[in-house]
C-alpha cells in the first residue's frame, strides 16, 4: 500500500509488568497477556512514560532526551525467602543462587526495588552509567567532564546527579549546522 516503510503507530492497552519486566496487553476477551516476538519493537510509549526496547535486554524507560540521553531500568531484586515450617522447626532460607520469576515456591519472597541508570546514544544503544561509558560518548571533551565529574562529586547511581551531568555534556554536541 505504501511506497516505503515509516513510523507507524499501533495502539494498545498496555502496562509495564515491572515483576517480569515485560510489556502487557489486554486482548480482546479481557485477559492481560505478555507481548511475545518483541525484536521489531524499537519503542513504546505508556501514557507519559516512554521505553526503548533492546531486544537482549528488555524495556528501559527514557527519564532524559538529549543527543545522549538517560533510561532506567526497574528491576526486582529478591532480597530473601520467608520461613516455612518443617516437622514442628521453622527452617529460614536466604536467596537462592538463581531465582525464577513464576514459578511456585514453599517460601516467601520478599523483594526491593531496585533503580539501574544507563546512558542512551543516538542509535538507541544502552550502557550502564558510568563514567567510562560516559568518556566513550564524549572522547574529545574527557578533560572537561573529568572536571565537572571530581568537582561536583556526581554519584552514577543517583538520577538527580546524572540528569545535570548530561545536560552539561550536552554543550558539546554540536547541533548539525554547526558541524559544516
Amino acid at each position: 500500500l505504501f511506497e516505503e516503510f515509516g513510523l507507524k503507530k499501533v495502539e494498545f492497552d498496555l502496562n509495564y509488568n515491572l515483576y517480569f519486566e515485560k510489556i502487557d496487553f489486554i486482548n480482546t476477551s479481557g485477559d492481560t497477556l505478555n507481548i511475545t516476538n518483541t525484536r521489531e519493537i524499537k519503542s513504546v510509549q505508556i501514557g507519559d512514560k516512554w521505553f526503548i526496547h533492546d531486544p537482549k535486554t528488555g524495556y528501559y524507560e527514557v527519564i532524559l532526551s538529549l543527543p545522549v540521553g538517560l533510561a532506567m531500568k526497574k528491576h526486582f531484586v529478591l532480597e530473601h525467602l520467608g520461613h516455612i515450617e518443617v516437622a514442628y522447626k521453622t527452617v529460614e532460607r536466604g536467596p537462592p543462587a538463581t531465582e525464577v520469576r513464576g514459578i511456585v515456591s514453599d517460601y516467601d519472597r520478599f523483594y526491593k526495588i531496585s533503580e539501574t541508570y544507563f546512558l542512551v546514544d543516538n542509535d538507541n544503544k544502552v550502557n550502564k552509567a558510568t563514567k567510562a561509558s560516559l568518556l566513550k560518548l564524549f572522547p574529545d571533551h574527557s578533560r572537561q567532564i573529568k572536571d565537572y565529574v571530581v568537582e561536583r562529586q556526581v554519584n552514577f547511581e543517583s538520577r538527580d546527579d546524572l540528569v545535570a551531568l548530561l545536560t552539561y555534556c550536552d554543550q558539546f554536541v554540536l547541533s548539525p549546522s554547526k558541524r559544516k
